[in-house]
Parts: C-alpha cells; structure tokens; sequence
C-alpha cells in the first residue's frame, strides 16, 4: 500500500513597491492596544510605510496582528495591509513543500506484468522508489493598467520539482530516474487580464504566458499556455461558469514526446444557507502527440463542497472521477484505459493563528484502475500547510 505524507513547511505572499501612498496611514487610536510589544511594531510598520519599504511594512504589521490582544486591533491590521496590497504594482509570492513518498516516481510495485496472456518484465524506469519530492515556485506580478473595467498584469514565474531516493543504493543504480521527467524546472513569462463585460456576468479572465522547461536537468523543451474563463450570474446564489484551455508542449529532446493539450470545463457555483458552498465542473480533455502514452483523451467531473464551519474547524471536501483512454497504445490487442477516482476532505483551522497565519490539514485518497495492470496506482495523502488569514 503506498502512503505520501506531503508538508507545505509554508505560502508566503508578500507585495513589495517603490513608493507609499499618501493616503496610507496607519492610526494609531484605531490600533489602541497596552503591548508596549503591539505599539513598538505599529510604530516601526508607521515608519517603513512613510519610506516606501512595504515589504518590511507588512511584517512589522504581522508582528503587531501577533501582540494585538482585541479582535478590533487585529481587524484593524488586516485592512491596513489589504489597502497597502491593493495600491502597489507589485506583487510576489512564494511556495515551498516537501513531499516523502514511497512512490516518488509514480511507478508500479508490480515485478511483471500480463499482456495478451504472456508475462513481461517491468523496467526499472517503472518500478515505484521511496523518497521525497521537493516542490517550490516563485511568482512575481506588476500592474500594467487597471480602471473601472478592466486590470492587466505582467506575470513572472519559476518554479522546480526535484525527486531524491531515500535509498543510496538505488541513486546509484537508478539514474534514469534521478534525471527524467519527473525533475522538472520552467522559467515563463505572461500576462493575466481582466475584464468587467457587464454586471451578469464574472470578469473574463485571459491568461497566457510562454516558457522553457529542464527536464532532469538538462533536456530543453518550450510550453505555451492559453486560458479563458467566465461565469454567468443566474442569481444571488447560483453562478454557471465555463473556462477553456490550450498549452502547446515542443520536446527538444524528442519530438514524438512533443504534444497539443486541450481542456473545456463546464459548471455552477452554489451558494447554499448557512456558509455552505457547492461548486463542480465537467471536463473534457485532449491532448494530441505522436507518442502512444501521451495522446490521450479524458472526460471527468470534480465537485467542491464547503461546508459551514464551527468554532475551530471548517471542513472542505473534493471528489473527482476521470475516464482517460490511451487509443494508440495498443500491445498484443490490449488498448490501454484508465479509470482514477479521488478524494480529499481539508480541514481549516482559522481560529488558530501566529502571525496572521493558520493551519490547514488536508487527507486523500487517489485510485487508478488500468486494464494494463502496470499503470495501476493507488496512494494516501496527508497534507500539512499555513495560509495567511490577510
């Protein structure tokens, strides 16, 4: 049985700029509070906001959300930094988690496999490895043009995914593991863009960006994306929404691995009585590649269910089901399909906080049917991460 116990150690997001609006300042009659610890850090966040430094404003304003001991202070410091964040061009956030896994390949624990009635081998590129998986991005944004009806950014982003086998041996025997796909790091530039059409529909949100992928370190590839997405107001309580797809992947290793993937989702948002949210989608999926494994098409529905939470916990649960067939692959009459089904039910814990940050705890389960019994998975999921309240 395979297990991942995932740590986000920390989501950071912090807003950086060049100049202080005038406007911004910090009372300290709204901020009252008897911390000399509470005062010193409203102070010195009085001071840095006056300089222009926002980026050490706001952690000087999280030292003071920590010392603060009345829920008005603390509200108080949660609209002074959404007024700081809203009025600076820049914006910059960063993510960071550590993955142990039993499994950090996405291979199989199978030694062989039947097709068409006849034992095969499995090559050690598939066999599954313990170890650990090392996520991180960095994303920064600048405001290009905003008004009443539209905002546009220029976006920057980096990110890496770096695998590491719990076992020396195996590092050394398994190299084409340590430098495959599955070690990933992109560098990409683009744009987000939205736009107010009328007051029943949700902004139009565009989103494109082009980039440069390191397989294992050293295979170069080119990716481009494109996005939409819009929603429709039935009323108060119900949004239909709809978002489309395009990322062109080209291999420069290999050509055959290059591929076209295509993506429509359609569905609603439900606001139900007492905070409880339903929202789900059905997606549609399509990616083109003279490679057998990759040219696939899917059809899935996702459903999101928020429910009202109580004095320390508010849940969330996922669920998904995707059919994906492989019609090229195709070994001794056998064409491969896929069928996966997935869970997860998050825990929030907002009343929990240091710093303006809280807990988030989150458990899955994943399950992949194959009728290649090599491409059948199953694992567990416990996710550990801090988001900020503000």
């Amino acid at each position: 049985m395979k297990f991942t116990i995932a740590l986000i150690l920390l989501t950071l997001s912090l807003t950086i700029s060049a100049q202080a609006d005038q406007n911004i300042v910090p009372q300290k009659k709204l901020f009252y509070d008897d911390s000399n610890k509470f005062l010193h850090a409203l102070t010195k966040a009085t001071y840095h906001i006056d300089q222009g430094r926002m980026t050490i404003a706001h952690l000087w304003l999280r030292i003071a959300y920590e010392h603060a001991v009345s829920a008005e202070a603390r509200k108080n410091i949660e609209k002074l930094n959404r007024r700081i964040a809203n009025s600076k061009p820049y914006s910059i956030k960063f993510n960071f988690a550590l993955s142990p896994s039993d499994n950090v390949n996405n291979g199989t624990n199978d030694e062989v496999v039947i097709l068409g009635g006849l034992p095969f081998a499995i090559d050690n590129r598939e066999k599954a490895y313990q170890g650990y998986v090392l996520d991180t991005s960095f994303l920064i944004s600048y405001l290009m043009s905003q008004s009443a009806r539209h905002r546009t950014d220029i976006v920057f982003q980096a990110t890496s995914r770096t695998i590491r086998l719990s076992n020396q041996e195996r590092q050394r025997n398994v190299e084409n593991i340590r430098g495959s796909d599955f070690n990933q790091s992109t560098l990409s530039v683009g744009a987000s863009h939205l736009l107010r059409t009328s007051a029943r529909f949700t902004p139009l949100n565009l989103q494109w960006d082009i980039g440069k992928i390191w397989y294992g370190g050293n295979h170069l590839s080119y990716q481009l994306n494109t996005t939409a997405s819009q929603g429709y107001y039935l009323s108060d309580r119900l949004v239909l929404r709809g978002a489309g797809s395009l990322r062109r992947t080209i291999r420069q290793d290999s050509s055959s691995n290059s591929s076209t993937r295509k993506n429509i989702s359609l569905g609603a948002q439900h606001s139900i009585l007492n905070s409880t949210k339903l929202t789900y989608d059905f997606i549609y999926e399509h990616i083109s590649s003279s490679s057998a494994t990759i040219h696939s098409n899917a059809i899935a529905i996702a459903a999101n269910l928020e429910l009202p939470g109580s004095k320390m916990i508010k849940p969330i649960i996922q669920f998904q089901l995707e059919d994906r067939s492989f019609p090229n692959w195709n070994a001794l009459g056998t064409v491969r399909s896929d069928k996966s089904t997935s869970a997860s039910l998050v825990l929030g814990f907002s009343k929990i906080q240091k710093y303006g940050f809280s807990p988030r705890i989150s458990f899955g389960l994943q399950r992949v049917n194959s009728n290649v019994s090599m491409y059948d998975r199953y694992s567990k999921s416990a996710v550990l991460s801090f988001h900020s309240s503000f």
